[in-house]
């Protein structure tokens, strides 16, 4: 376990003041319990494989504290995206829409969103499952959620939308969770 946030004791903290390294840091947590997840800090490059740099093709979002209520937040405690009512139906609507042709089954609780594995189009990568964009600081900042990061199978041969409803009044009206880093 490791704390991400602000404080002092966080490990980005101490590594940036240990280390003096730039205050950025990239992770990207695995949604599978059989691959480990990857973690890099400062501004270095992140070779994942020979040769192939992936710092060149990621975009710096920063991360500022919200005064007030509304805002996005990561979350590695909650285990799906969180989104405020209104939000999470135009994002549940927009889902369903995209696969219109895919039979829904009944819903798996917590989800709001819930589809017959065996009624999807299949692809190299598993199930025709189409992508989430959530447009950050501006629209040049686009954060795409793909297939293994959007869908949760919640029983056998039923995948759901990764994502639940927070709620009319949140403090924050998205909450990424983990399933979605």
């Amino acid at each position: 376990m490791a704390g991400l946030g602000r404080t002092r004791i966080s490990l980005p903290s101490q590594f940036f003041a240990s280390f003096s390294f730039d205050r950025k840091f990239t992770i990207c947590l695995s949604s599978s319990s059989s691959s480990s997840g990857v973690a890099f800090f400062g501004s270095v490059s992140y070779m994942m494989l020979p040769g192939i740099d992936v710092s060149k093709s990621l975009i710096y979002t920063p991360l500022t504290i919200n005064p007030a209520t509304g805002g996005t937040k990561i979350s590695i405690v909650n285990p799906y995206t969180m989104m405020q009512t209104s939000i999470y139906g135009a994002v549940v609507r927009a889902f369903m829409k995209e696969l219109s042709q895919v039979l829904r089954v009944t819903l798996v609780k917590p989800f709001g969103a819930c589809f017959d594995l065996n009624s999807f189009t299949s692809t190299r990568v598993g199930p025709g499952v189409p992508q989430i964009d959530l447009v950050l600081q501006s629209s040049n900042v686009i954060w795409t959620m793909f297939r293994a990061n959007s869908i949760v199978q919640a029983k056998e041969s039923v995948l759901c939308l990764g994502f639940v409803d927070g709620g009319l009044s949140p403090r924050t009206s998205i909450v990424i969770g983990g399933h979605q880093l």
